[in-house]
């Protein structure tokens, strides 16, 4: 029993600085974890970026075939394959899906947010606008 007092101080005082330790390291990964994901999804100027380099192949490759628009092979050398993918099933950006349909002189395409559960997405045709959908709520 003799220095019980004293070893019972020494471990709680020793605990306390791990339980200290233990938590900032906790909350250093998580904040690293957190900073990190950002850099894994398209920002939203990305995304806008993706739809006007989509409309923009579509437009060269209709003054070099006539005005008939290009399907989804047809547009890969148009555009910057570092920055944009567009084979089937890939994300053409972190975290959004291509869909295009082109049919001889008009086209259409939706780059959808697979991040989002309620679908954002941005639609453009042979016009060029690029609208933003949303489902109705």
């Amino acid at each position: 029993m003799t220095g019980l007092i004293g070893l019972t101080r020494f471990s709680l005082r020793r605990s306390r600085l791990l339980v200290l330790a233990w938590t900032a390291v906790l909350v250093v990964i998580t904040y690293a974890s957190a900073a990190a994901t950002g850099s894994l999804y398209a920002t939203t100027a990305d995304q806008v970026s993706a739809a006007r380099a989509i409309n923009t192949a579509q437009s060269k490759f209709a003054a070099l075939n006539g005005g008939k628009y290009g399907r989804r092979e047809d547009l890969t050398p148009h555009l910057d394959a570092a920055r944009y993918n567009l084979l089937e099933g890939a994300d053409i950006a972190p975290g959004f899906t291509l869909t295009l349909d082109a049919a001889g002189k008009i086209y259409w395409f939706l780059i959808k947010d697979k991040t989002d559960p309620c679908g954002f997405s941005y639609i453009s045709n042979q016009d060029g606008l690029i609208f933003v959908a949303q489902p109705i709520r």
